[in-house]
């Protein structure tokens, strides 16, 4: 083991548990954002992640007394050849179980923290952890290796395969890692998580991420098998330690951005979604408008002509007369009135479809003066979860049916969305999942739920599920202003 001095030790171990802490929580990070993860982030979370310092610094001091008899022991079982020597083995040994210690606490970290399919999750948690760790380390390693001369025994010095002035460099990676983490942690976290930008990032692209990562992990280290034509490549040290961080951060870009372009493809649908709304509710306003002038035009001539009849005891002639009238004022009647035009828009709309499907569809209660929200708000939510109701119901016909039930409490609209359903939803998997679907689609489906509870937030209201054996119903609960 190459002897430090005691700061320069304290100093790396100090800043290598930090970046390892700051990567576990980068990961999660990763999970909530792109994976589709229902992750919180907490004090708890942090203290259990802080952990990490304990058990490596128990760790640290059991290798740092158990070290010297170790060596001896192996030391008569070695021999020193081409730079192997027991000292090597027994550095290479200890950092093993140092890895093997962290990496499992970060599988318990992980599986502290999802809370569901743990232990699969927080296996593929740690091998994303692994993964970045590899990323990381051929980044900064291979690019100082190559403009420094693409040597082949400094390369074995940074990777503390010989002794070696090389080996100075590891403080400096471990700073540059550290600072890489932390501006990763920030990044995410306060464009993205906190400001609840969530991208999914499709499964075909994550296993081409993983095909890049293996690719380029492994396409560097090339030139470090040919001993004998180092020189060959040191005219290319210089271009490939140039070109090397560009290489490694395009890749998860390029899947950053590809999941933003589907996040704005499906925020432009939405938007459209409310635009074509509106324009209905424009025309079909426009159309009432038109008849209703028609009506109270011919109202008076109607009405003396009842008139007529009555006196010439035409009651008959003058009852079916009086039939059409009333037909003519009941078309003039909205359908559904819920008290707020945009939502009763919405029901409209939905209604239409429902009788198309044969779904029956009932509503009850009003809105007093309106639900008090932008009406692109109002098509987020209810549209969402009418939609959500209609694609339920439809697969229990013939026993379908949707209702919508509006009550006021003093200090909330209670609005009641309930369907028919195949069989009892999990309400509980429904509400800590975010991306939860009981669509085999769930690479596209499953977000719904999350945009209705993230838009009803944004006027301090709440969201509640309940469900029976074959009854599902979405309350959304909306401050009265």
């Amino acid at each position: 083991m190459i002897t430090d001095s005691l700061p320069y030790t304290i100093i790396s171990w100090l800043i290598s548990n930090l970046t390892f802490i700051l990567a576990m929580l980068l990961v999660v990070l990763i999970a909530a954002c792109f994976l589709g993860r229902y992750v919180v982030f907490s004090k708890k979370m942090i203290f259990i992640s802080l952990g990490s310092i304990v058990i490596e610094g128990i760790l640290a001091i059991f290798v740092q007394v158990n070290y010297t008899r170790l060596l001896n022991y192996l030391t008569p079982f070695v021999e020193v050849e081409d730079g192997i020597s027991a000292e090597l083995i027994t550095s290479s040994l200890t950092s093993l179980g140092v890895n093997l210690v962290a990496f499992s606490y970060a599988f318990v970290f992980y599986m502290l923290t999802y809370r569901e399919k743990r232990f699969l999750r927080s296996l593929a948690s740690v091998a994303c952890l692994y993964g970045y760790y590899m990323y990381l380390q051929t980044i900064i390693i291979y690019t100082y290796a190559y403009i420094t001369g693409g040597d082949i025994n400094l390369f074995m010095q940074l990777n503390g395969l010989e002794e070696g002035p090389g080996q100075n460099f590891f403080i400096v990676y471990l700073g540059i890692a550290l600072a890489i983490t932390a501006g990763l942690i920030l990044y995410l976290y306060l464009h993205f998580y906190r400001k609840k930008r969530f991208y999914f990032v499709r499964v075909r692209n994550r296993w081409l991420f993983i095909i890049w990562l293996l690719l380029f992990t492994t396409f560097v280290s090339i030139p470090f098998a040919f001993d004998e034509l180092t020189d060959r490549y040191r005219a290319l040290s210089t271009i490939l330690g140039a070109i090397l961080p560009i290489l490694g951060i395009l890749a998860p870009i390029l899947v950053v951005m590809t999941a933003a372009e589907r996040n704005m493809k499906e925020r432009y649908n939405y938007q459209e979604n409310y635009l074509k709304a509106e324009l209905d509710y424009i025309e079909q306003y426009k159309e009432n408008q038109t008849e209703t002038r028609a009506f109270r035009h011919d109202i008076i001539n109607n009405l003396s002509m009842l008139d007529m009849m009555m006196n010439e005891g035409k009651t008959e002639e003058a009852s079916q007369h009086l039939k059409e009238l009333l037909g003519r004022i009941s078309a003039l009647t909205p359908k559904y009135v819920t008290g707020d035009e945009m939502l009763d828009c919405i029901v409209s709309m939905k209604a239409e479809r429902m009788e198309s499907l044969s779904i029956p569809f009932t509503t009850d209660g009003v809105v007093d003066g309106g639900l008090g929200m932008k009406p692109m708000d109002i098509c987020g939510i209810f549209a969402n979860a009418l939609d959500n109701a209609i694609e339920a119901a439809e697969q229990t016909l013939p026993n379908a049916f949707v209702s919508m039930n509006i009550k006021r409490t003093e200090q909330f609209f209670v609005i009641r969305i309930s369907n028919s359903v195949k069989e009892k939803v999990n309400v509980e998997k429904l509400a800590s999942v975010s991306s939860y679907t009981s669509k085999s689609d769930t690479e596209h489906h499953g977000f719904g739920l999350r945009n209705i509870k993230d838009t009803a937030a944004k006027y301090d209201g709440l969201v509640k599920c309940e469900s029976k054996d074959t009854e599902f119903t979405l309350s959304v609960m909306i401050p009265r202003t």
